[in-house]
């Protein structure tokens, strides 16, 4: 069955918050999906969790931070565009 837009914005939601619990380690305040298109743009906002909050205040914290962010995503992309792909029908070619 193929799922209106709402629908796979909605799930594309869910999925993309269950990552953060699972591969990140916190859950975001909000997360927005706007599909368009060959696009698919998720703004999520709130997704430190509260020891990260804390390292962020300080320059070498926030960098500390950052590079650890990124080492979890880089380790979890392929899981994520899998789940994605499972909703959207086709392969996801890049995530960011």
């Amino acid at each position: 069955m193929m799922l209106s837009k709402e629908q796979m914005e909605a799930e594309i939601c869910q999925t993309i918050r269950q990552f953060e619990l699972q591969y990140m380690g916190g859950h975001p305040n909000q997360v927005r999906v706007i599909c368009e298109r060959d696009f698919i743009t998720a703004l999520v906002k709130g997704v430190f969790t509260p020891a990260e909050q804390i390292l962020a205040k300080s320059q070498q914290g926030s960098l500390l931070v950052k590079q650890m962010r990124n080492v979890l995503l880089d380790q979890g992309r392929e899981t994520l565009a899998k789940r994605i792909a499972a909703i959207i029908g086709r392969d996801v070619s890049k995530i960011f």
